[in-house]
This record gives C-alpha cells, structure tokens and sequence, in this order.
C-alpha cells in the first residue's frame, strides 16, 4: 500500500511537469479526519514518503510535515486555473477494457462540460509515447476503440479536459 502511495504521487509529479508555465498554481493537499486541509506548492514539495505510521512532506526549503497516517483522510493534487481546480481522481466517468489487453483496448470516458478532450498513453515513467486524441467534445458519453503497437507492459492512459484530469492504468500482455 505505502509504495502505491508512493508510485502514485511520483506519477503526479510527473504529469504535473507537463504544464510547465502553470506550475506555481499546483498545489499538494493533505485532508484530515478532522476536516481541516494543509495546501503545499507543489514548487515547494521535494517528496513524500510513509515511515513508522506517518506522512511525511518534505519541502525543498529541508522542512517537514508529518501527519499521523490514521488522520489522513485524503491526499491529492489539484491545479488551479482561473476558473476552477483541475481534479485528479480514480474516476467512474473512463473505463478501459479489456485490461490487460493484448493492445487493442476501449476507452469510454464522459464528458462534463464541452470543450476540447485529450487522450494520451504515457510509459511507465510518465513520458508520451502517443496522443491518441485531441479534438473539441460536447458533453455526453464517448467510446474510443484503439489498435495500438505497444510493447509488454505497463502504461497510463491520460484523459485531459478543461476541468478535469483521469489517469488510468493499462497492462499489455501479448
């Protein structure tokens, strides 16, 4: 479970790259059991790790949060814009299947709001290795059916919309 946790703020930390100028409105956010929320800048955030039942933040200024990991409600990312935050979640709206696949797999994902629709494989490590879509969407419900030449593995398929960010997991098994 800890290197899940792990694996899947490195993974932020990685795609949170591929917005380069709106990096300083990034921000990591720790939710209590109590209710209350700590925001960090992500340019402030060096890693996070999970030692002896606690969270630890280490910021890039040597100093450290800790949180008991029993009042950790939640933890998550969010992107600021100048309309709303851009939400990363493990969302119902995508479904990828089959999963595995043997490289030829469906995307069915919702669209909120209209606006333009992104859809990229990303390598393990967060690179892109294909945009599969970018086109402007009306709100609704889609389906993508994708034949793709991937090597055996483990990739991430990123849906990016104006107000929303879902990255799912994708194993090839040939």
């Amino acid at each position: 479970m800890k290197k899940t946790r792990i694996l899947l703020i490195a993974l932020i930390l990685t795609i949170s790259g591929f917005y380069g100028n709106l990096y300083a409105q990034q921000s990591i956010y720790v939710e209590e059991t109590d209710g209350s929320i700590t925001a960090t800048p992500l340019t402030q955030v060096k890693k996070i790790t999970f030692a002896g039942g606690n969270m630890l933040l280490h910021k890039t200024d040597a100093t450290t949060i800790t949180w008991a990991t029993a009042d950790v409600q939640k933890y998550y990312y969010a992107l600021y814009t100048n309309v709303e935050p851009l939400k990363i979640s493990e969302s119902n709206d995508v479904l990828i299947y089959p999963n595995p696949s043997n490289g030829s797999f469906n995307i069915s994902y919702q669209v909120n709001e209209k606006g333009k629709v992104n859809i990229s494989i990303l390598s393990i490590d967060g690179k892109l290795i294909k945009t599969v879509l970018s086109e402007q969407k009306e709100k609704g419900d889609y389906s993508l059916d994708l034949t793709e030449n991937l090597e055996l593995g483990s990739y991430f398929v990123k849906i990016a919309s104006s107000n929303s960010l879902i990255v799912k997991k994708i194993i090839i098994l040939k």
